[in-house]
């Protein structure tokens, strides 16, 4: 193999590698848009059918596109105070987002956090996989 092959077998496996990332995330944020669908709450179907994948030529990420979803997510006033308390602070700084005056009454329907909790473990195996693919 002369050096330029080396050089461009290199530059193909870093290409390839771009792509496996972007399909191990792929995989994994279908799985997390698919298991925020099935916890909404059933009378959202707005909400719903606003839960997609968004992909760009950077990779891919789940948005909720209805504007009250944080209030479904979260709750509101005394319910929300309970169920953001439990929450990691990045999540409580997306929940502050929605505060209004913390006087509402709904409770929370958690669906996007624990779709996501459940699946982000899913990232490296995935990303392994497809790595795994490039080498063979």
């Amino acid at each position: 193999m002369t050096p330029q092959q080396a050089i461009q077998q290199l530059q193909d496996l870093a290409k390839g590698s771009k792509e496996a990332m972007k399909r191990a995330e792929f995989t994994v944020n279908n799985n997390i848009a698919l298991t925020a669908i099935a916890l909404a709450p059933e009378n959202t179907s707005k909400l719903v059918e606003s839960i997609e994948i968004l992909e760009t030529d950077r990779g891919s990420s789940v948005i909720v596109g209805a504007p009250y979803s944080g209030y479904v997510e979260f709750g509101t006033g005394p319910f929300a105070a309970d169920y953001v308390a439990e929450l990691p602070e990045s999540w409580k700084d997306e929940a502050m987002k929605f505060f209004v005056n913390g006087e509402g009454h709904s409770q929370a329907h958690p669906f996007f956090y624990p779709a996501v909790q459940q699946h982000i473990p899913e990232l490296i195996p995935e990303v392994e996989k497809e790595l795994e693919k490039l080498t063979k």
